[in-house]
């Protein structure tokens, strides 16, 4: 995809996602990139003109899935496990608080030349494997609800703690 040298003022969610799509477009070997290779992609497409800092907040926080959301709750970006990030795809894990948010920015929020990325998303987003939690609404501990055979907890903790007066 061809870039103009164009100054963009976007959002700092939008120049994330583009600046990540357009790495994973150019390097689909990659499972995903570090923080710095998405700031300086922003930087390289000159895609956002405010504080740095902003950027630095919306990669390692804001756009996070399986964070808390302190801000708009999007579902934009996975952190991977050695601390790189991918695009977020249906299936990843997710905080349960950024349900039914946005994955992707809206093609008409992006700028004209950047709008095929959208659908390249959408086609890329259905091959790229999922970390396979597919229960991401429900705290692990409350699924466990209903699977408890004993008879009455309270009776069964009282009965094997009874003879501990020692």
């Amino acid at each position: 995809m061809k870039h103009t040298t164009h100054a963009y003022d976007l959002t700092a969610t939008n120049a994330v996602w583009i600046a990540l799509a357009t790495l994973h477009a150019a390097k689909p070997e990659a499972d995903g990139f570090t923080a710095t290779e998405i700031e300086d992609e922003v930087r390289s497409l000159n895609l956002f003109q405010k504080n740095r800092i902003t950027i630095s907040t919306h990669i390692g926080q804001h756009l996070v899935a399986t964070k808390r959301p302190n801000a708009k709750p999007r579902r934009l970006l996975r952190e991977l496990s050695d601390g790189r990030y991918r695009l977020y795809v249906e299936g990843d894990a997710y905080h349960p608080s950024r349900r039914n948010s946005p994955t992707h920015p809206a093609q008409e929020d992006l700028p004209t030349e950047f709008r095929p990325l959208v659908d390249w998303y959408e086609s890329w987003s259905r091959k790229v494997p999922t970390n396979g939690s597919t229960q991401t609404d429900q705290d692990p501990l409350l699924a466990l609800a209903g699977t408890w055979t004993f008879g009455d907890a309270d009776s069964y903790l009282r009965d094997q703690r009874s003879g501990w007066d020692g």
